[in-house]
């Protein structure tokens, strides 16, 4: 019965989708079933899924309104922000992407880039979907403080508390980022509230403390701490306190491909112990560590170095196994390790490969090597992009090698 009413509910979607003549020309009945089978997978909570609906109809992006709106959703809870960033730059109708959520990740993305003059432009975007009172208005007000701050290095000086306790949190966190002789005072205020979410800030007050050397103020306030009664945050923090173990209090980034869900207590006291010995390499009687760093989790000994192709790795690799990376490696610089293989050029058969380097993810295709642009994943490029990229290196080399025969 069910599956009844599922196909009649399809049937009169598909006219309406026809009746509507902007939809005309990438109307096609395979496009629009993905693109609703994407919607009810979208809606179960089961993203992969809706993420592959999404893709097999991309033909509808540029047609129809809300299909990006969905897509740009469905990418960001899979965390492929850096992909939706990059959906919402190369669209070509503006108007579908003129909502609160797109100018959103264009302002965090220019941010992120310390291109301040770019995000205020995105705000000023942004602004036109807020509404006093509401969610959106205080999100807006909080980045428009903290362009501000990152701008000028200092806080706006109009500031306002109109916003309770989530003003005060706003205020310790610019403070602290300025390292402001008032900071523990905000701290001291903000930790006062009584309430469970107050314990979360008590933990970052005691980093704050341990940064500034203060250790006899931290062992204050968390002597009194019940362990038993308290998070695991807090009780971790009291015992590395009680045992003077002040270097865990440090921020370690969590390598990209892990998600933040899958890390319980274990895996962040782990990467906290990064850099970490794995043991004796037997063919040079040298150490080999294990780290991570900007581009994932590697291998160093002495002067050869070996990334981690599989990122979970990093909780489970042994010594026999590093030996064998590290065996494979060549000294003086990190080994490339590939992400994706794109399959053959189409006109010479060669392999084309989409590498993870030193610097970053390229293509690479023959002798020739074509960076990938930051705001694209890696993952998701195609071979069709890939072409695109190598024809662009060559064009860069060409005119290189022109401008050096002028010169001569």
């Amino acid at each position: 019965m069910l599956s009844k009413i599922y196909k009649i509910i399809l049937l009169l979607c598909f006219v309406l989708f026809y009746q509507n003549i902007a939809y005309t020309k990438t109307f096609d009945v395979k496009n629009v079933y993905n693109y609703f089978s994407a919607l009810v997978s979208l809606d179960k909570n089961k993203n992969i899924e809706s993420l592959n609906h999404f893709n097999s109809s991309k033909e509808l992006k540029e047609s129809h309104p809300s299909y990006i709106k969905k897509y740009l959703f469905s990418l960001v809870i899979e965390e492929k922000v850096s992909k939706a960033i990059s959906e919402i730059k190369i669209m070509k109708n503006k108007k579908f992407i003129d909502f609160f959520e797109s100018h959103l990740l264009l302002v965090l993305d220019s941010i992120k880039k310390k291109d301040y003059k770019k995000s205020l432009y995105h705000l000023k975007n942004l602004k036109k979907h807020e509404e006093k009172g509401t969610f959106e208005f205080i999100i807006v007000s909080f980045l428009e403080e903290y362009i501000y701050l990152f701008n000028n290095k200092q806080i706006k000086s109009n500031s306002h508390d109109q916003f309770g306790k989530l003003s005060l949190i706003n205020r310790t966190l610019q403070n602290c980022y300025l390292g402001h002789s008032e900071t523990e005072s905000f701290f001291e205020n903000l930790t006062s509230y009584d309430d469970e979410s107050s314990s979360r800030y008590l933990f970052f007050y005691a980093n704050y403390l341990i940064s500034q050397k203060n250790h006899l103020k931290a062992k204050d306030i968390f002597k009194d701490i019940d362990p038993i009664n308290s998070t695991m945050l807090i009780a971790q923090a009291k015992k590395w306190i009680d045992e003077e173990n002040y270097n865990n209090f440090k921020n370690i980034s969590i390598p990209k491909g892990i998600s933040i869900e899958s890390i319980n207590l274990d895996k962040a006291k782990f990467l906290c112990s990064l850099p970490k010995s794995l043991g004796i390499n037997p063919d040079n009687q040298k150490e080999i560590f294990l780290n991570s760093g900007r581009f994932g989790p590697y291998l160093k000994c002495e002067n050869k170095s070996a990334r981690l192709d599989n990122v979970e790795e990093i909780f489970s690799i042994g010594l026999n196994r590093a030996i064998s990376l590290i065996a494979e490696a060549k000294p003086g610089r990190m080994s490339s390790s590939m992400i994706k293989d794109l399959g053959e050029h189409p006109e010479d058969k060669k392999p084309v490969r989409i590498m993870k380097g030193q610097y970053g993810p390229y293509i690479k295709y023959k002798s020739l090597n074509a960076t990938i642009p930051e705001e694209k994943d890696p993952a998701e490029i195609s071979m069709d992009d890939a072409l695109i990229l190598i024809e662009k290196r060559k064009e860069y080399d060409k005119n290189k090698k022109g401008k050096r025969k002028k010169i001569k």
